[in-house]
């Protein structure tokens, strides 16, 4: 199984869509067998796609992400747990041991995510993991938009966006995401807290 986790720093990066750098585990039999850092380009989201497709990734742990983006990747047969956070090295542990489902590991304001461990595993290489139907629950295969669900997405809302979140020190934007207010993510670039554009 070939993991990926969306990285800033030593953390898991907090928004994906403009994020430049993945670190990307071998895992078997509950061990790494091998570990990179891949550079992707965040001003071009099909050669972000195209790049992590042809790094054969089988699963894609990140922050925030937009419907669009986790619709083009999830389409490509991958299969992403997003509105993760925390140190890289521990997500990547909490990952092999079946515990990213733990609340730490939520982004703040979301609520706890639909990982389940019991049937996605590295231990017991399943495939099958609950994925994001209409209500937000629903049955899916790998390659879907599983993951963590806040206020305002469980009936169908999606991810969709409205505006721009801004940082007001270095002046970067990203695209806002519906539900995921501005001040709780931190800037792609200097790391301070965004707000409203």
């Amino acid at each position: 199984m070939k993991a990926a986790v969306s990285t800033w720093r030593d953390r898991v990066a907090p928004v994906f869509d403009v994020s430049n750098t993945i670190v990307v585990v071998d895992i078997e039999s509950g061990t790494i067998s091998n570990r990179c850092s891949e550079y992707l380009d965040e001003n071009d989201s099909s050669a972000k796609i195209l790049k992590i497709v042809r790094l054969k990734i089988d699963m894609l742990v990140c922050g925030a992400i937009s419907r669009s983006m986790c619709d083009l990747i999830a389409a490509n047969g991958i299969l992403i747990v997003p509105f993760v956070s925390g140190q890289v090295n521990e997500v990547i542990q909490a990952l092999i041991d079946d515990r990213l489902h733990e609340e730490r590991f939520d982004m703040p304001g979301r609520r706890k995510c639909f990982f389940n461990p019991e049937k996605y595993s590295f231990k017991k290489k399943e495939t099958h993991m609950p994925g994001r139907g209409k209500s937000g629950q629903g049955a899916g295969q790998p390659g879907g938009c599983a993951g963590k669900t806040g206020p305002g997405r469980g009936q169908g809302g999606g991810m969709n966006t409205s505006g721009f979140c801004a940082c007001p020190q270095c002046g970067h934007k990203v695209e806002h995401v519906k539900g995921n207010p501005c001040y709780e993510q931190a800037c792609p670039s200097c790391g301070a807290a965004m707000s409203r554009g």
